[in-house]
């Protein structure tokens, strides 16, 4: 379908007809005839969606924007109903002014959503897609005043001889007659809306627009080349003829020539050398040419004398009075410049051949460097040695290994073969917790740039619309400079491996340095599953040994856990050895503890310690009984678990009572305080028992829990497989005591409580520390996966840190220094300078390295036992960038479950209410009619009345006369008892706490219940033995018992259990009857709220079930169990009580069957449970260059010649004393100059001890004091070696290939 309206034009004219059609007077003619009835808008939603359906019946494409527009309703004025499409056919001049005018409301300001304002969105939007209609909208702007008459230059005169003409053509024609037209116009009284005053309007704004001069902006440069008037530019006649003067020497000393001041470029991007040009932005161009570059008097392009490393831009202006004529100045970056060897005339020496390295202009590329908030761009040179002419970049690795670390720290970045990062960026991705991947900082990074760009893009805009013209149209040419998308994740990850590569031999030092008295060695298996690529599935255990203070010594990666970790053990024990560290004392381990006959294989392993103790931790001890319950999430499973710890350990009894009268002293004397095992563990130490008193404890807890179950009648212990445990375990008993002569506690501080100092305790015992560990140590690799460099490189970075971390907690105030690094090279370069010039060092190290042992770590040692090789060179840098990880569907299924019906009949309790009643004279007619009456139909008088209070009751029910024993319902006695403390318990209903006097009573009525009604509550199973279909059939741990598993996950809430029946316990099922006599009725009013019957029941109920557990004298005296019921096992057990009595009632006539109720042969037996599961030094010499700023040195002398001249004047006064003091030759210090040049001897001056120089050298550098440093005759002697040509070449300014 044609979505385009049939516009009307002129004759002979390509202006549209402004007036209404006759479709269009006779739809308005009836609009006004018409009554004027409510008109309903319609919401654009449903205007898009009638436009669509119009357009598919049309036959057309209803997903095209033109077509829907072109079938929306009209939603105002005298056109309403009819399409867009219909209007700008049959009323051009109506539609204009809609349009016009609505524009004119948006352009102020107006920006709501209403349906109305969004039908005329769309209007404006369907008029905009037709040049004719755009011309028609303009020439009613210029006529309402709100646009600019150059709009209208190509619009035709349309009328008389000139109709063909356009407005522009007419008015800067020159011919007498057109000329003597446009001056007729200008007087003529014309109508208002005519094709004439169209014209006469253009004409008369262009004659204002000649009376006014065109401003030019202020920051607006002149076209470059073009002539300036101003005297301070110079013309651009001459280009850049050289890039920089980086050998020409020229220091404070050297004065400018003189001569008329030096003018300066019109452009700054012609100051650029054009290799810069190529590579840098176009917006950066002009202010970075003008800050680095210089134009001499001759017109030679040079470097700015006054150089630092970072130049930030200017930036936008503060105010504008003009529109700017580019974007450039708000997206601005600051630009950091390298040249070391420029700046701090600093000698290096080249890499292959040694010889020295001079300045060869510039390097031909501006890198872009990845930021925090955006990019910044980065300049260095090029270095030449003039024996091999080998050129190098100022930024390569080898120029910066030549860098003391004082000048190396102020290189930004970290390199790769397109992009670059700065390490403030890859710096956020050391510190290993959780969370702090690389996607996350990619995130962060995206937030920040999309921030910063849209600020400046904001403040661009802003401005604009400030000088923009009233009712300007948006200009379609406007363009923002896009945001430069931030790098992939793989990108970020490989860079801060490769960051981290330049430092991994001092990494592995500083892991293979740790040392401890009480080791602890345990293997983990989730991290290796981290493991991909090539040695994806080859690891199979990751097996770390860590000290008492929390440090690891060493993390490795296995195949195996047995004999895999011989090595393992050898290169500890070498450590130890080599260092001159005394063994360790004690070893915990999880496995290999002990043998019947002969050494254990642990301490086979390491059979160089003769005098250690191996110790199993208690922790997996404990895990290995734990196998013998049937589910961990059993209800007694936590106090099993406690009473194995009990009958291992005791607590030091000081520690105990101190920590009690803590806690007493802050809630009150008299307060009943209950210590958590948290404070207990904290603030207190304890011991092992012994081997004999731990077996004997052991198996009194085993037989205390042997049958019991839970609220569903699921036992605690599966007695077949925790007997077999048993017999098995018991040997290890020995294992676990504490060794003779080994203090296992720490005091690491004290704090106070309720007035009282409690001391904080640090504990060795166990392999605790290492599970800690394990979590963390993945949270080491992040992602889901890692090749083998960067697992590697993850681990290493993450051990270092923790060490460090570990090693700063176990020094007295190290938690609370405010400096923190992890930089040995930084840590030692700092401490020398400390050291010399302030006598005290400000940073301590926790971590000291030693020098590196050859120890395998990590992958390094799963690659020795699998026969691969780890190669840490990554060959080309510049990864692609990384791709989204895909979002896993997953399904969280509701699980429900279906509680099936209680079996059986629910007993009467027709006693109740008998037992209740108030006694009367014995042998009186109405008491023996009452208690016949009471105790056959099961009626009962009222309770006594609450307006005496609760303990008249309570009186009444300990009354000392003596009754006949009751037996209840079930058949046993003593009911009586049960029913008068359920009267009791019923009375705190009322309360919000129980007094010290009810406590009392409810313990005296609870002491004369019989044994059994004070014995436990047995619940009734409620899981199926074997579950053979259903969504919970299979379990995904090794050892469960069958339909357990289904219950426990069928139980909703955390902590939560299943509601039980009443029945289940006399005393419960006498509280409820109690409280369902005192709501009788369908509803209740508590409290003003009107409450149904069985939610009063239950709320009376939860609030002696609190009451209860909430009074200590209760809990320590009684064990009344009030489980938890809820309103369907409540209504259930009540139905069911009803039914029951009425069944009873009807059933006394009924002869009972003959049969027996039992079978006669015995059922089958029931399924075993599955098989148990498988049992399964010396300091490091950090090599760092010497400082060599200032030597650098060329054929015309020193660069820095004021330096090198303090630096040889130092140097001789060093050389002087010593060789005074003593003939013999000074010891080599530990830095090293570049290059392998001799050890200085003073490492602030950066020199070497003093040798003969060569006679060519004394010829031609400046005469230093005799003899000069080895090092500065270097310097001197290689700008003598080569030809002159090459001499030549090495101090040429401003080479072709620098720019």
């Amino acid at each position: 379908m044609e979505s385009a309206p049939t516009f009307r034009f002129e004759p002979s004219s390509p202006e549209l007809t402004l007036r209404p059609s006759a479709a269009a007077q006779a739809v308005a003619r009836q609009y006004r005839q018409k009554r004027p009835t409510a008109w309903q808008i319609k919401r654009a939603d449903r205007v898009r969606a009638e436009a669509r359906a119009r357009v598919a019946e049309k036959g057309g494409d209803p997903k095209a924007p033109q077509a829907v527009l072109a079938e929306s309703e009209l939603q105002f004025g005298q056109y309403r109903g009819q399409t867009l499409q219909w209007l700008l056919a049959n009323d051009v001049g109506y539609a204009c002014s809609i349009v016009e005018s609505h524009e004119r409301e948006r352009n102020s300001g107006n920006t709501t959503q209403t349906p109305l304002m969004q039908n005329k969105d769309a209007l404006v939007s369907y008029a905009r897609l037709f040049p004719p209609m755009v011309a028609a909208i303009d020439r009613r702007r210029m006529r309402e005043g709100s646009r600019s008459v150059r709009g209208l230059d190509d619009t035709l005169v349309g009328m008389g001889a000139h109709g063909h003409r356009t407005f522009k053509s007419l008015y800067e024609a020159r011919d007498p007659e057109s000329r003597s037209y446009v001056q007729w116009l200008r007087q003529q009284k014309v109508g208002a809306g005519s094709k004439m005053h169209d014209l006469q309007s253009y004409v008369l704004a262009r004659d204002k627009e000649q009376k006014t001069p065109e401003a030019r902006p202020a920051h607006v440069l002149p076209r470059p080349g073009a002539a300036s008037s101003d005297p301070a530019e110079p013309s651009d006649a001459d280009l850049l003829a050289a890039a920089m003067e980086v050998d020409s020497p020229r220091s404070s000393r050297d004065a400018e020539p003189a001569g008329p001041p030096v003018q300066l470029s019109a452009s700054g991007a012609e100051l650029l050398p054009r290799a810069w040009r190529r590579t840098l932005p176009e917006e950066q161009h002009e202010w970075v040419g003008r800050a680095l570059f210089r134009r001499t008097a001759g017109g030679k392009v040079v470097l700015r004398s006054e150089l630092r490393l970072w130049w930030s831009p200017p930036g936008a202006r503060l105010l504008y009075t003009q529109p700017p004529a580019t974007a450039h100045p708000f997206f601005q970056r600051p630009f950091f410049l390298w040249l070391p060897y420029r700046m701090w005339a600093y000698h290096f020496r080249c890499p292959p051949c040694g010889g020295k390295l001079v300045g060869a202009g510039f390097y031909k590329t501006v890198r872009r460097v990845l930021d925090r908030s955006g990019w910044y761009f980065m300049g260095t040179e090029y270095l030449e040695c003039g024996s091999c002419h080998r050129k190098v970049a100022g930024w390569s690795q080898d120029i910066l290994e030549q860098l003391d670390m004082a000048h190396r720290e102020q290189f930004p970045a970290v390199l790769t073969y397109k992009l670059s990062c700065d390490r403030a960026v890859i710096g956020q991705l050391k510190e290993r917790t959780l969370g702090n991947s690389a996607s996350r900082l990619r995130a962060s990074l995206v937030e920040q740039h999309t921030r910063e760009w849209m600020a400046q893009s904001m403040l661009y805009l802003s401005v604009l619309r400030k000088l923009r013209a009233p009712g300007a149209a948006p200009q379609a040419s406007l363009a923002l400079p896009p945001m430069h998308p931030v790098p992939g994740v793989s990108w970020l990850i490989s860079v801060y491996v490769r960051d981290a590569l330049t430092r991994l031999d001092e990494t592995k030092a500083r892991v293979t340095s740790i040392f401890g008295d009480i080791l602890k060695m345990d293997s983990s298996k989730k991290v290796t599953k981290k493991l991909a690529g090539g040695a994806a599935g080859t690891a199979a255990w990751v097996t770390n040994v860590g000290n008492e203070h929390g440090q690891v010594l060493m993390s490795v990666l296995t195949a195996a856990e047995g004999d895999g970790l011989a090595d393992m053990a050898a290169g500890l024990m070498r450590r130890y050895r080599a260092a001159g560290e005394a063994p360790p004392k004690v070893l915990y381990v999880d496995r290999d503890c002990c043998v019947t006959v002969g050494r254990s294989k642990t301490a086979q392993t390491f059979h160089e310690w003769h005098e250690l103790v191996v110790r199993l931790d208690v922790w997996h001890l404990m895990r290995r009984f734990a196998r013998g319950v049937t589910t961990d999430s059993h209800q007694l499973y936590g106090p099993f678990m406690a009473r194995l710890s009990l009958s291992i350990f005791e607590w030091d009894a000081e520690d105990v009572a101190r920590l009690r009268e803590a806690k007493q002293s802050e809630e009150g004397g008299g307060a009943h305080v209950k210590l958590s095992a948290k404070e207990l563990a904290r603030h207190c130490r304890r011991r092992t028992r012994g081997a004999a008193e731990t077996e004997r404890l052991l198996r009194e807890a085993l037989d205390a829990f042997w049958e019991a179950t839970d609220t569903m009648g699921v036992p605690l212990i599966d007695r077949a497989r925790m007997e077999e445990i048993w017999s098995t375990q018991r040997r290890h008993l020995d294992c676990i005591q504490d060794p003779a002569g080994v203090e296992l506690y720490t005091k690491t501080g004290e704090l106070t409580k309720g007035g009282v100092k409690l001391p904080v305790y640090r504990c060795a015992r166990g392999s605790t520390s290492l599970e800690s560990f394990h979590l963390h140590l993945c949270r080491f690799i992040p992602g889901t996966s890692a090749s083998d460099v960067h697992f590697q490189v993850y681990l290493l970075e993450g051990l270092v840190r923790w060490n460090e971390n570990r090693g700063r907690a176990a020094v007295e105030g190290g938690q609370r220094s405010a400096l923190r690094c992890y930089s040995a090279r930084v840590q030692h370069s700092f401490d020398q300078l400390t050291r010399e010039l302030l006598g005290r060092t400000l940073v301590d190290t926790y971590t000291q390295p030693r020098e590196y042992t050859g120890e395998l770590i990590g992958v390094e040692y799963l690659y020795s036992q699998t026969g691969a090789v780890l190669h840490c060179d990554l060959g080309d840098p510049d990864a692609p960038d990384g791709t989204e990880e895909a979002e896993e569907d997953w399904e969280d299924g509701d699980e429900g479950f279906v509680e099936e019906e209680a079996e059986g009949d629910i007993p009467l309790l027709e006693h109740h209410a008998a037992l209740l009643q108030t006694a009367e004279p014995s042998g009186t007619p109405a008491a023996a009619v009452a208690e016949a009456s009471a105790s056959q139909s099961g009626s009962a008088r009222p309770p006594p009345s609450r307006d005496g209070g609760g303990d008249h009751g309570m009186e009444v029910q300990q009354a000392e006369e003596e009754e006949d024993d009751v037996v209840g319902p079930d058949g046993h006695g003593g009911y009586q008892h049960v029913v008068a403390l359920a009267h009791g318990l019923a009375e705190l209903r009322h309360h919000a706490f129980v007094t010290q006097r009810q406590a009392r009573e409810i313990v005296a009525l609870w002491q004369k219940m019989s044994d059994r009604d004070k014995a436990a509550v047995t619940f009734p199973p409620r899981h199926q033995d074997r579950l053979v279909q259903g969504r919970f059939k299979t379990s995904h741990r090794r050892a469960h018992t069958p339909g357990v598993d289904s219950v426990k996950r069928a139980v909703l809430g955390q902590g939560a259990g299943a509601a039980q029946s009443p029945k289940a316990s006399r005393l419960v099922e006498a509280v409820l009857l109690e409280l369902c006599r005192a709501h009788s009725h369908e509803a209740t009013t508590l409290a003003g709220v009107r409450m149904h019957r069985w939610g009063a029941v239950m709320s009376e109920y939860r609030q002696i079930r609190d009451n209860v557990l909430n009074c200590p004298t209760l809990m320590a005296c009684t064990r009344i169990q009030l489980y938890d019921v809820n309103k369907r096992t409540l209504t259930q057990w009540h139905n069911q009580r009803s039914k029951a009595m009425m069944r009873e009632t009807v059933a006394i006539a009924v002869p009972g069957p003959s049969a027996p109720e039992t079978a006669a042969e015995p059922l089958p037996a029931p399924r075993t449970l599955l098989p148990k599961p498988r049992q399964p030094d010396q300091p490091l010499q950090h090599r760092l260059p010497a400082d060599a700023s200032g030597l650098a040195v060329t054929i015309r002398g020193p660069l820095a010649p004021e330096l090198y001249d303090l630096v040889i004047a130092a140097a001789s006064v060093g050389v002087s004393s010593s060789s005074s003091a003593s003939a013999t030759p000074a010891t080599p210090s530990t830095s090293a100059t570049p290059s392998g040049a001799t050890p200085s001897t003073s490492a602030g001056a950066g020199v070497a001890a003093p040798t003969t120089a060569p006679a060519s050298a004394a010829a031609t550098a400046p005469a230093p004091p005799p003899p000069p440093p080895l090092l500065l005759e270097r310097c001197h002697g290689q700008q003598h070696g080569g030809t002159d040509s090459s001499r030549r070449r090495n101090v040429v300014p401003g080479r072709k290939d620098a720019t």
